[in-house]
């Protein structure tokens, strides 16, 4: 039997399922010039699935 993390890590992983799913359902483009600029913006997508839900979400910083 799967203990309360890994319980919590298959719930994260099926919020990210959702969210690519309903991606590509709605055709949602994610575009820039370049791929980080990509990168971002899907990130910016999940993170703002995953504060829908009771899971606390860290947003990595550029370096710089």
């Amino acid at each position: 039997m799967a203990d309360k993390t890994d319980n919590e890590l298959i719930e994260i992983l099926n919020k990210i399922k959702r969210f690519l799913k309903t991606s590509v359902s709605t055709h949602v483009r994610y575009e820039g010039r370049r791929i980080n600029e990509v990168g971002r913006r899907i990130e910016q997508g999940l993170v703002n699935e995953m504060d829908k839900h009771p899971f606390k979400v860290k947003q990595l910083s550029i370096p710089g």
